[in-house]
């Protein structure tokens, strides 16, 4: 049986002061072949997320099914400050599964969902706040086009603006590179429209 008082009892814990999170889903099971280089490119994922964010953005990390030996660095990179939060999943569940207690877990008003191969430019988090400011009934913003996405769950915005003149579309500000994101993933081209 425990004697004393438990002394943190009584501490108060601060609210989280930050507006935004990102959550990434990790599934690194060795690292040769295929996975040889990335755990060092989702090292370089952290490290643009927090050189490049504006404000204070914490990294939650999900590690679906990684290996014992991932697990091991991924609680290394805890003391050094490039992530804020880690899961371990010991099964691979999938990218929507193995999300779904941290997105339970997050408070913030922003969660950005993000792949370990992704690099952050500059500013990157004010912008996508700019965007939900702009646009108050969007749910997600993503950076490359979804492939015949844009008509799918919001017929309640095409229904309040399609006769406003508040609804439009503009064309890409660098075609090329859209085109060689698209070859990158496995499509043949992105359509015009």
């Amino acid at each position: 049986m425990r004697k004393g008082d438990n002394k943190s009892r009584k501490v108060l814990v601060e609210k989280n002061v930050s507006q935004h999170r990102v959550l990434i889903p990790v599934y690194i099971p060795h690292e040769k072949d295929y996975y040889k280089d990335a755990f060092e490119i989702f090292k370089l994922c952290l490290q643009s997320i927090k050189r490049e964010s504006v404000s204070v953005t914490p990294i939650t990390v999900v590690a679906n099914g990684c290996s014992q030996e991932i697990h091991d660095k991924l609680l290394q990179f805890i003391p050094q400050g490039l992530i804020d939060e880690l899961f371990i999943e010991t099964k691979q569940l999938g990218k929507i599964n193995s999300l779904r207690k941290a997105i339970k877990a997050s408070e913030e008003t922003y969660l950005t969902i993000s792949d370990g191969d992704v690099l952050f430019l500059n500013g990157w988090d004010s912008e996508v706040a700019r965007v939900f400011t702009a646009f108050p009934h969007a749910t997600a913003v993503a950076p490359v086009p979804i492939h015949k996405t844009f008509n799918q769950y919001v017929s309640n915005i095409w229904f309040d603006h399609m006769f406003s003149g508040k609804l439009a579309f503009a064309k890409a500000e660098n075609p090329a590179a859209l085109e060689k994101f698209v070859q990158s993933i496995g499509w043949p081209y992105l359509e015009d429209h």
